[in-house]
């Protein structure tokens, strides 16, 4: 009987045992997945992959006439800000992506400032846009590879925290829903 119970104990003691390394295991390989991902991201990003998921941004919302401007990372006040990009052909994208890893990584720059964003604006105020609260401004998620709608402060940052140069036709990227 004691060795019944004693086995009954053991079996218990190691399934939950098991049990507790699958799931630590599962969390390790998540977090190095989720990291991976963000890392792989980071690394592979292109203007013209920033140029598609803007235009695919605009889709998954059903925005259309919008002029469409990029902002990236500014660091030259101590604080995070975003830059308009006046000139998205002549960008040194790689500058940018080597400021996001040294804001990542080395401390500088803090804030919950995006590090790269869209800014949508019409091209014809007296035409429907689609645009509603929240969808006008996105950020870059390198977890997911695409812009994220920017609906307030506590969606995973905000879009700049400093004040941000207007978006203007010069420095579109792109319009939708002009024919």
């Amino acid at each position: 009987m004691v060795k019944v119970l004693l086995w009954g104990v053991r079996l218990i003691w190691w399934t939950l045992g098991a049990i507790v390394a699958l799931v630590l295991g599962g969390m390790v390989v998540g977090f190095v997945w989720d990291v991976g991902a963000s890392f792989w991201s980071w690394r592979t990003l292109t203007k013209s992959t920033i140029q598609e998921e803007a235009v695919a941004y605009t889709q998954l919302y059903r925005i259309e006439n919008v002029g469409i401007c990029v902002y990236e990372l500014d660091c030259s006040s101590g604080r995070a800000g975003l830059r308009r990009v006046s000139d998205f052909y002549g960008w040194d994208l790689q500058a940018s992506l080597d400021r996001t890893w040294q804001r990542r990584f080395s401390d500088v720059c803090p804030g919950r400032t995006a590090n790269l964003g869209l800014h949508l604006v019409p091209l014809d105020s007296s035409q429907p846009t689609g645009l509603r609260r929240g969808t006008e401004l996105a950020r870059w998620n390198f977890g997911t590879d695409r812009f994220l709608a920017q609906s307030g402060n506590f969606s995973g940052g905000a879009f700049s925290e400093l004040p941000y140069q207007a978006c203007s036709p010069a420095a579109f990227i792109a319009t939708v829903g002009t024919d």
